[in-house]
């Protein structure tokens, strides 16, 4: 595997680039400026990466309180179709009704966000998600294996996460 850079750290997420690869591990219900800063950090790989660029989204723990702003901010993010063009892939790594509370609230704010052209999964495993993403985000020159994303992923897990 590549390395990997961390492009902008919280206490709610932690947002890694590799390739043409977002990660983001979610700690907890983020903030408008963190959801900003990320968008912001999106938006640079896009740069990178004009050919594409995808995310994989893991949510590992937090309690899911969104704000009204957070909530328009969501929306405004889901409907950019510049971000992540090559896919988005969903990992609930978070147990109880805070894991059904988060998913219902993104697969909301997805509907309402109207059609889109990427292609978007929830998961409850992480193999599942590399396997599904890792074609996807084979342009311009870059493989990927969904071993590499696992291990990519779980290298940025934090201590005593599952990871499928």
């Amino acid at each position: 595997m590549t390395g990997s850079e961390t492009l902008y750290a919280s206490p709610q997420v932690r947002f890694i680039a590799s390739r043409n690869l977002a990660l983001a591990v979610w700690r907890d219900t983020p903030t408008i400026e963190v959801l900003r800063e990320v968008t912001r950090a999106g938006r640079a790989l896009a740069k990178q990466h004009p050919d594409g660029s995808g995310l994989l989204n893991l949510f590992v723990s937090g309690t899911p309180r969104f704000s009204d702003d957070v909530r328009a901010e969501v929306l405004k993010i889901a409907r950019d179709a510049t971000l992540y063009p090559l896919g988005i892939a969903r990992v609930f790594l978070l147990s109880g009704l805070a894991g059904v509370a988060v998913r219902a609230f993104l697969n909301t704010a997805t509907l309402v966000a109207g059609p889109s052209s990427r292609p978007l999964r929830a998961f409850t495993t992480l193999e599942e998600a590399a396997a599904w993403l890792a074609p996807k985000l084979e342009v311009a020159g870059q493989r990927w294996t969904s071993a590499e994303i696992v291990s990519l992923a779980r290298a940025h897990l934090p201590a005593g996460e599952a990871a499928g």
